[in-house]
């Protein structure tokens, strides 16, 4: 089974996208088992969301900004594995 360092560096780099399927299978048995790697891919999905709404809007409001900052402490304050 994948540790928690891999399996963050896996979902950070989106790695797991081009890896075996075993490894794919691997990295989903680990997710299903461990809490904090699955608050950290939230995270990271929380994250990919709000950037991909500020590019799409060309003038951010103050809220998305204050959303986005919000998403990147808590991403920060997560345990790391």
């Amino acid at each position: 089974m994948l540790r928690c360092k891999e399996v963050v560096e896996l979902l950070a780099t989106e790695a797991w996208r081009d890896a075996p399927l075993a490894r794919r299978l691997s990295l989903g048995v680990h997710l299903m088992m461990c809490r904090r790697c699955r608050a950290y891919r939230r995270a990271l999905r929380r994250l990919g969301e709000a950037a991909r709404t500020l590019y799409r809007n060309a003038t951010p409001d103050a809220g998305q900004i204050e959303r986005l900052l919000v998403a990147v402490r808590r991403a920060a304050e997560q345990p790391r594995p």
